[in-house]
């Protein structure tokens, strides 16, 4: 009746946030950004969401974005229309209908970016490293990190400069990354692969939705 298929909307959930993705690295402000199954302590920003509409015509998306530190930088609903001239013009058919409410989040996102002060992103950044170490190696990082009364993580010590344990810490962090990184390889294939028929789809939900609404 609300014209919802739950075989679609399991796919949305692994086709949007790809998109996202794509449109974040390519603005070239965010280095490696990566999709996970759920929520990954160690990321310096994380992006989570819910599909609240989608039906070919309608995207609405409600979106929130959060740092290690446990700031919140964002939490907003996006709304778009699609594209027509994306599922009848066939110069225009790699294009995403829906690509502008991508381009609003990232620019958004960068918005909050530039707002932080260098010192704050290299806290981030320095708080990824510690927790993810923590959570390895607890006897030798244990009070590293503290939660404030505002509920923001502040880092209380530093290991030392050279620190082995840490060099040791930053290898398997990037094992870890690598796994996720073939993760997202079988993401890309899996919506390479659903593209066509997902695309058809929504084109069919939109000429739908249209004639519903005249």
């Amino acid at each position: 009746k609300e014209g919802i298929y739950p075989e679609v909307r399991k796919s949305e959930a692994r086709f949007v946030p790809m998109q996202l993705k794509e449109t974040l690295q390519a603005t070239g402000f965010w280095g490696a950004v990566r999709v996970v199954p759920e929520e990954t302590s160690s990321a310096e920003v994380t992006v989570t969401g819910q599909i609240i509409k989608s039906t070919g015509k309608t995207l609405v998306v409600e979106v929130q974005v959060r740092d290690i530190g446990g700031r919140e930088w964002l939490e907003e609903k996006y709304k778009q229309e699609a594209n027509p001239f994306v599922y009848i013009d066939e110069k225009q058919s790699h294009l995403d209908p829906f690509s502008g409410l991508y381009g609003q989040i990232a620019n958004d996102m960068l918005e909050r970016l530039q707002k932080l002060d260098p010192k704050k992103i290299q806290d981030l950044r320095q708080i990824s490293e510690l927790r993810f170490a923590s959570q390895l190696a607890p006897a030798d990082y244990d009070g590293s990190l503290e939660v404030n009364k505002k509920g923001r993580m502040e880092i209380q010590r530093l290991p030392a400069e050279g620190d082995p344990m840490l060099d040791r810490v930053a290898m398997i962090r990037e094992r870890d990354y690598m796994f996720v990184d073939t993760l997202n390889e079988y993401y890309s294939e899996f919506c390479f692969s659903m593209e066509e028929a997902y695309d058809n789809w929504r084109s069919f939900s939109y000429e739908e939705q249209v004639a519903l609404a005249e």
